[in-house]
């Protein structure tokens, strides 16, 4: 970090932002490389720092949008820092929201292919027994067992 980072700003605001946005950045890949192993617990794990990150964040961009004149202090090298530090945030951001809407997918299938296996056993329980008698199917609301794989 250069000099101009730390006289440039008395309040350190270029300095915390970049260092938000490096950790906040790291936290998203992680999150989305637990999320495509399918490591929901590990995903969950994470959501209270990136949640306690996404705060400072904002908090951060607000006060130099607040106070733009703290930018035109900085030196080439500081504003190169602050531009790919944002631009491989983006990249993360979309990369993390792509993980777990795939996710949520993969969830909802398996969620959805169980419902459909719960319904066509109740459908091929009518017809007749062994003795003769005809069977019916379940009535409407009465409770079937279902057990899913707690990985999702």
């Amino acid at each position: 970090m250069t000099e101009a980072v730390e006289a440039g700003t008395q309040d350190g605001t270029v300095a915390d932002l970049l260092a938000t946005t490096e950790r906040l950045t790291e936290l998203l890949n992680e999150e989305s490389d637990r999320a495509r192993s399918g490591d929901r617990h590990g995903v969950e794990a994470l959501s209270t720092e990136k949640a306690r990150l996404t705060d400072k964040h904002q908090e951060l961009v607000e006060a130099l949008s607040a106070r733009p004149e703290l930018l035109d202090e900085l030196d080439n090298e500081t504003h190169q820092a602050l531009s790919d530090g944002a631009q491989r945030f983006q990249e993360a951001l979309s990369a993390n929201q792509r993980a777990l809407r795939a996710g949520m997918a993969v969830a909802d299938t398996i969620l959805q292919a169980g419902v459909k296996a719960v319904k066509e056993a109740e459908r091929s329980q009518a017809g007749y027994s062994a003795l003769g008698t005809t069977r019916r199917p379940p009535r409407a609301g009465a409770s079937t067992s279902l057990a899913l794989n707690q990985r999702l």
